[in-house]
């Protein structure tokens, strides 16, 4: 009948409605069947579906109702089957509600838009999210949220950022960041039922590596300003470490990991943003070394091969980045005084791991920080002493060292260390 124009457009739209309730109803009232729950679930989201194909329909192929309205339906349809699936424990039904309605103001869009009004809206639906999951642990629901939070964001930001709304977008995003950072954390500080649900490594490094992303894109060329945010980034996300790790609880493993990850890269970030290159390699080599004592306190791999993988990315650095200049003066210049930190983080990592008996690893970090100590002092003696007294220098050099080592190593109990005594001066 519809295609010969027997019933009006507005009927049509009638009848779709209310089959598409019905199929809503019915689909409640299967899913209270335990044999039928999951069927009755796939049938309130098929009825949810023709709801929403309708209120597009109408806006967009018929024109019979505006923008606003539009978009109102869209939202009202996406928080109605969140509720009904917060009622009935159906994340499914859950993701397919919040889906809607974070699609609400891109399917209703109209020529113009309006990014206070947009993200104020994803801040409604976000804290919706949040409430939910205080007693649901649906990370389906959570990643949900996120993905369409920070992906229209970013396509937002791409398309239709202007230095004006700086302000107002920096406003929205720092919002968001501490929603899916802070909040999560007090529910587990809390011990909500809902916690799990935010154990989820998509969740919590997806967060702040996107945050990052905007951020750049925000202060685009501010070196400084960004170094300052990295900075400020790292030192919170310690101090969410902290929160969690003073609750001692190992279910939280997985978050509090991830806060002292995020915080060490942050703080790898701010270095080169704000510093030249050798006071970069400093604070890597130790801010490396500090990772890998504190993997030994904890008995952690993952932090002990972070902190030992950026002593040796500094070192490189040094090597490609570093620079001398004439006006240097002999030993105590910032290459020589940058490639002796990295020596000596290198000796006092290679200690560490010999406190867990990790012998092959503990040798490789004293190989590197006595091939840093050897290398940087034969080219320093290369660079500032005299043609005659060049090899005077070096032979005094490995005696020295070979004396030092020899000694730290009986001292210790060092086998390694006093066979690389041997090896210094034969």
């Amino acid at each position: 009948m519809a295609e010969y124009g027997l019933l009006p457009i507005q009927m049509r739209l009638l009848l779709s409605a209310v089959a598409g309730i019905a199929l809503i109803v019915f689909g409640h009232a299967k899913a209270r069947e335990e044999e039928h729950r999951m069927f009755g679930f796939a049938a309130q989201g098929g009825g949810f579906g023709i709801l929403y194909l309708i209120v597009y329909f109408m806006l967009a192929r018929y024109q019979l109702i505006g923008h606003a309205p539009a978009f109102g339906l869209f939202a009202a349809l996406g928080v109605v089957c969140i509720s009904l699936a917060a009622a009935q424990n159906a994340a499914s039904l859950a993701v397919l509600g919040i889906s809607g309605a974070f699609l609400a103001p891109v399917m209703a869009a109209g020529d113009e838009g309006n990014h206070v009004a947009l993200f104020s809206y994803f801040a409604l639906l976000n804290t919706f999210i949040l409430w939910v999951n205080w007693s649901k642990a649906w990370r389906s629901l959570n990643f949900a949220g996120v993905a369409f939070t920070f992906v229209i964001g970013l396509e937002w930001a791409s398309l239709s950022y202007r230095p004006e709304f700086y302000g107002t977008t920096q406003f929205f995003l720092l919002l968001f960041f501490m929603m899916y950072t802070l909040v999560p954390t007090a529910y587990a500080l809390l011990k909500a039922p809902g916690t799990q649900g935010w154990l989820e490594g998509a969740v919590l490094y997806g967060v702040p590596l996107v945050t990052a992303a905007l951020q750049r894109r925000l202060l685009d060329g501010n070196d400084i300003a960004l170094a300052w945010w990295s900075l400020g980034a790292s030192v919170y996300y310690l101090g969410l470490w902290w929160l969690v790790r003073r609750r001692e609880d190992d279910r939280l493993m997985v978050m509090e990991n991830s806060y002292l990850g995020m915080a060490l890269v942050f703080l790898t970030l701010a270095v080169p943003l704000a510093f030249d290159v050798q006071l970069t390699v400093a604070l890597w080599a130790l801010e490396g070394a500090a990772a890998l004592w504190l993997g030994v306190a904890q008995d952690r791999w993952l932090l002990r091969l972070g902190g030992a993988a950026l002593q040796v990315y500094a070192g490189f650095y040094l090597l490609a980045h570093g620079h001398r200049s004439s006006m240097d003066l002999p030993v105590l210049n910032a290459s020589y005084i940058s490639a002796l930190l990295i020596a000596a983080t290198g000796l006092m990592s290679a200690k560490q791991l010999r406190k867990l008996m990790l012998t092959p690893y503990a040798t490789l970090m004293l190989i590197w920080g006595l091939l840093w100590w050897m290398g940087a002092s034969w080219n320093e003696i290369d660079w500032g002493v005299g043609e005659p007294h060049k090899h005077a220098a070096w032979l005094l050099l490995c005696v020295a060292t070979g004396f030092a080592a020899e000694g730290w190593g009986k001292h210790e109990g060092w086998i390694q260390l006093r066979l690389a005594a041997l090896i210094q001066d034969a």
